[in-house]
This record gives structure tokens, sequence and C-alpha cells, in this order.
């Protein structure tokens, strides 16, 4: 094995660029067992762990070779738990063809996996208090051809995605009892609408429930992930320069320069919905028939975020992604969307238009499966006062 296969090693500290540089790597046809940590720095924020969910599943979908996980843990259930209570570690975990230990030995997945089983059975019922983090929240759907989790969250009722009320009580629901901790949904009230981070998600999961559970000729996927984070941090000046990376791109620049200036922003609430499909601009693309050629690629996006069209037939949809736009520009928030070669990017600081342009997107030279779409909105600490009356 060690001949034949090299190693693809992720560190704690990644940043987005760091991730992108290991996408260019799976092209390049060498075979990679993928070794990952217990955990990412500041739990993965600002996009950075659904960056790896994107690059665990190229990783799966590149090349006919065994796909091996080789493990820091020791060949025990116990050394597994904590990489286990993580979106990434579960992804790994369940879709791998093999896992072996850090000495090297073969692990059974069910194993593996037996410190997410209670995680697993506690989301399907809805039981939010033993599932995750305090402050870290994941609604995993999974479709392998021996296991299915793909409808079993009280999002669903059957095959079908809850309507918004019904799904803006289940969020309450997760932040009573997860980011409610120590009185933080109080807190958390204080700063965001509940509802607007109900219906941004409520937009988004439906999105990916529509576009990323099937092929561009409407067949269904028989492998497939696709789900939704929320984590709140408490971000650091330094934890904004690990995450920009030696090379960051001018939106994070212009992102850790804003932040940094405005000592009170010290609160971010990072929102990630992703799937392992055939991607955003294949599907599109499809229906549109542009030219393959960035500006036919760019054209295609922007079409996405055009209010009133929809890539469904005969749908009644197509407002969503601009409401979700309206709702980052509300909070002043960042945006990044990855899929295909195409990257859209954008901070939306106070003034700004809530709309995407074509200075917006960038085509890349590495390919990704699937969506990932990331939002960091920040939120401001606010006092209040014995008359009623808030301060930040």
């Amino acid at each position: 094995m060690d001949q034949l296969y090299k190693s693809l090693d992720i560190k704690r500290g990644e940043s987005l660029n760091s991730l992108e540089e290991k996408y260019k790597g799976l092209l390049s046809g060498q075979q990679y067992k993928l070794r990952l940590p217990s955990s990412l720095h500041s739990a993965g924020g600002l996009g950075v762990e659904v960056a790896l969910i994107q690059l665990i599943g190229t990783w799966l979908r590149v090349g006919e070779y065994t796909k091996i996980f080789h493990s820091h843990q020791d060949p025990t259930a116990d050394a597994f738990e904590e990489i286990c209570l993580s979106m990434y570690g579960l992804t790994t975990l369940t879709l791998v063809d093999e896992i072996t230990s850090a000495s090297g030995d073969k692990v059974p997945k069910g194993m593996a996996l037996q410190g997410a089983i209670n995680t697993m059975e506690s989301l399907k019922i809805g039981d939010y208090e033993k599932c995750f983090r305090s402050r870290y929240f994941g609604v995993p759907c999974i479709k392998t051809p021996t296991y299915d989790n793909e409808f079993h969250a009280p999002f669903y009722n059957g095959e079908n995605i809850i309507d918004s009320d019904a799904f803006y009580k289940q969020i309450v629901k997760i932040l009573e009892n997860k980011i409610g901790e120590k009185g933080r949904k109080s807190t958390l009230k204080s700063m965001i609408d509940f509802r607007d981070l109900s219906e941004l998600l409520w937009e988004l999961f439906k999105n990916t429930h529509d576009h990323g559970r099937e092929d561009t000729l409407g067949d269904f996927l028989p492998l497939n992930l696709r789900g939704f984070l929320i984590q709140q941090n408490d971000l650091t000046k330094d934890y904004l320069d690990i995450w920009c990376g030696e090379t960051p791109s001018i939106t994070q620049q212009n992102l850790r320069k804003n932040w940094k200036n405005n000592e009170s922003k010290n609160f971010v609430l990072d929102i990630s919905i992703f799937d392992l499909g055939s991607g955003f601009f294949d599907l599109v693309q499809t229906k549109t028939g542009v030219d393959a050629n960035d500006k036919g690629r760019k054209a295609a996006i922007l079409k996405c975020f055009e209010e009133g069209w929809s890539r469904l037939p005969k749908s009644n949809r197509g407002s969503g992604l601009t409401k979700v736009l309206q709702c980052i520009n509300k909070y002043h928030g960042w945006l990044k969307v990855r899929t295909d070669n195409i990257v859209i990017e954008k901070t939306f600081v106070e003034g700004d238009s809530p709309f995407i342009t074509e200075n917006d997107i960038n085509i890349l030279d590495s390919k990704v499966v699937g969506t990932s779409i990331h939002i960091s909105l920040r939120i401001n600490p606010v006092e209040i006062t014995a008359s009623g009356e808030s301060h930040v």
C-alpha cells in the first residue's frame, strides 16, 4: 500500500487557501490515503470545515482505487469518539472503503462509528440535547448502498422537507439545547432574528434537497451526502490570520480588515450547506445550455441568483437565493459558494448591493464535487437596559 498510496494529510489549522491547494493535487492521478485531525482549529469556522467536506467528497469520487482513511486513532471505539462529533468525521467514516488505525491495522466501520450512533439516533427523534457539541450542530443526510439516513430527521415528513413554520420550531429547539448553554440562546436572540436564521437555512436546505440528490439526467444518486452545519464562534484576530492563509483572496482580506477594525463584532454565526451531488453548475448548465467557457459559466451562475428563475420544471420557486442574499446583506455577512471550478465570494459591507455580480465570480484551475454554500454572519453583543432600550 505504501508504494501505491501517498498520504493526503489534513492539519488542524488548515485555511481555505491551503485546502484549495490540496484540491489541485487530487487531479494529478496520484492515489491517496487520507489522514485527518480529530478536530479543526476554531471548530472549522468561517467555512473551513465545509471546504474540507468537499475535499473529502472530491477525493472519494476521483479515481477507481480503494479509498482508505488512515486514522491517527488506536483501534478502539473510544479513540474515534472525538472525530465522530464532527461532520467531516462522520462523512469520512461512513463513506470510505477502508479504515485503518494509527498502526495500519484494519478497523471495522461499525466500531469506528460507535461514537456516532447515539448522536444519529438522538438526531432522528429530535433529542438535540444529546447531539454534537454545545455551539456546533449538524444535520447529515447520508445515503449509501448499505446505509440510509437520508430522511431520518425531524426536518422531513416522509420524503418531503417540512414547511417553514415547522422548520422554525426545530431551529429554535436546536438553539435552546445546544447554543443555549449558559444563557447562550438569550444572548444569541439579542443579536439575530431567529426567523431570519430559520428562513435562510430552510431555503438553502430545500435547494440542496432539490439539486444535490440527482445527476444531470435527473437520475437519483445511489451514494450521496448533504446536510447543514450551524456553529457560533468567538473569533480572535489570530484566527482571522490563520483563516486567510498565506495568499488570501481580496474578499478575505477585506473581511479580515473589516472585522479587525470593529472590536465589538467578535461573534460570528457560521452556516454551511453542502452536498456531494452533481454540482450546482453542471445542473444549471444543462437547463441554460450556455457555453462551457468562462463567460458562459458566469452567466449560468448569475441565472441562479435571478429572482423568479428556477432550474426545476414547472416550479413556482425561484426567489429562495434572492432571500438568502438579502438576509446576508442585512447582517453584513460573508458568502462563499464552491462548485465545479467556480467560486463565488462576497463580503456584504454596509452600503453594498444585496446582489451577486460577475465580479464576485472566479474561475479556478481545480474542480470539486458537489456544492458548498457557506455564510458567516456578524452578530453584535447587545445590552438590554432597564428601560428596554438596546445598545451595541
